[in-house]
This record gives structure tokens, C-alpha cells and sequence, in this order.
């Protein structure tokens, strides 16, 4: 797709060929062939159903517009990527950030380690929340009221306790609880639900799915 800032990008097809890749080539699925003779369905048609499937969220999320009528396979290979802010509720062309424009990065090896693939969406949610930081207090680290956190992020008081809990055990995750004693009950005040966050983008650099793994396994001796 194009990197050109302003411009408009040009998306993949669904299943690729030997002069151009397809996203069957970089969806991670666990999809093998299956059945024989006529009935044979290969690994790649399982991705591309999965794919055209996530389309199909994409367009009811208004993330993505086809350009022709839904339905027919050739569809899916022709769409515009919407701006998720839109205008008024009006659907607007995503475009390639510029230099000068905001932007909310996550570490390299979010996807090329593959956390992007087992962290749930709480997960995800609560480290894009972190990378973006906007509403949070002032000071060095990230650190957002209940209220901004629901009403900008929608992250609601229970996924948010799970999910900070978890990525700080993955090593995703610094964490300092804010106005609490050593024994971990709460002190007075209006902001002591707080906590202080900062990405640990060191932990991105490990292979997610085997550290994920031994950790759950240590986990599960202690109990």
C-alpha cells in the first residue's frame, strides 16, 4: 500500500498470486485442508473465508466501504479504508498521516513477535489506550481518569482491571499504583483508583506465544 502522506491506500487482494502477495499470505489461522475430491477445501480458501469475513465486521464497523453492490467473491477486492473519526457521521476516506500529525505508535515486535495475535481485545485496547495517552494526567506516565477512560476508550472498570493485570504479568506493562500502602488497601483521596502506566517495550522483543505460555505455566504450578 502507499506510504505517501495524504495519500489514499491501496490494499491487497484477498488471495495472492506469484507476482503480488494476498492477506491469505499474512492472516495467522490455524486453517489445514480438509476433505477429499470435490469436496476438498484447502488451507488458503479457509483464510480467504476468514478474510472476507473480517471485511464484512470492517464494513459494519464503517471502517471500510466496498465500491459495488455485497455478495459476489470479486467484491471484496474492491473497497476504500474510511477514516475511523469520520466528519459529522459522514463516512471520509481514510488518507496517510502526514509528518507533522499526531500519531499513537506501538513497538515493532507487536506484530513481529505475534502479541498482536494472543492478547485479547481488552488487552489491546488498554495498550492503545497507554501508547495514545490523551486525557491522561500531567506527568511523565500515563495515567487516566475512570471517567475519560469509558467515556474516550471505552474500556469499562472490570476488562481495564484484568487487562492491566495481565499485560503487566507479560512484561508488557510497567505499573505503579497510585496512593495505596504496601499492603495493597487504598488510601483517601479522588484519585486513588489511579494507576501509573508506562509501555515496557523491551518485553515486545520476546516471542510472544512462548513466553506467554511458560508464564501461564508458572502460574499454574504456584496454585
Amino acid at each position: 500500500m502507499t506510504k505517501t502522506a495524504g495519500g489514499h491506500p491501496q490494499w491487497l487482494p484477498v488471495v495472492g498470486n506469484t507476482g503480488r502477495p494476498g492477506w491469505t499470505d499474512l492472516v495467522a489461522t490455524d486453517a489445514v485442508r480438509a476433505g477429499n475430491g470435490l469436496t476438498t477445501l484447502e488451507a488458503k480458501d479457509k483464510r480467504a473465508r476468514s478474510v472476507r469475513a473480517s471485511f464484512k465486521s470492517l464494513e459494519r464497523a464503517n471502517l471500510i466501504r466496498f465500491a459495488r453492490s455485497e455478495g459476489k467473491r470479486g467484491d471484496f477486492e474492491n473497497y476504500d479504508l474510511l477514516d475511523e473519526r469520520g466528519s459529522s457521521g459522514e463516512q471520509q476516506l481514510y488518507k496517510v498521516p502526514g509528518l507533522k500529525e499526531p500519531l499513537t505508535t506501538l513497538p515493532s515486535g507487536f506484530v513481529l513477535n505475534s502479541w498482536i495475535h494472543v492478547l485479547e481485545d481488552s488487552e489491546l485496547a488498554l495498550l492503545l489506550m497507554i501508547a495514545c495517552g490523551i486525557g491522561s494526567l500531567p506527568g511523565p506516565f500515563v495515567s487516566i481518569p475512570a471517567e475519560t477512560r469509558l467515556l474516550h476508550y471505552g474500556i469499562g472498570r472490570d476488562p481495564y482491571s484484568r487487562a492491566r493485570k495481565t499485560l503487566e504479568l507479560f512484561g508488557l506493562l510497567n505499573v505503579e499504583e497510585v496512593k495505596r500502602h504496601r499492603d495493597g488497601k487504598t488510601e483517601g483521596g479522588e484519585n486513588h483508583f489511579l494507576h501509573k502506566f508506562q509501555l515496557r517495550r523491551e518485553g515486545f522483543d520476546e516471542e510472544a506465544l512462548p513466553t506467554v505460555i511458560a508464564i501461564l505455566k508458572e502460574q499454574l504450578a504456584r496454585t
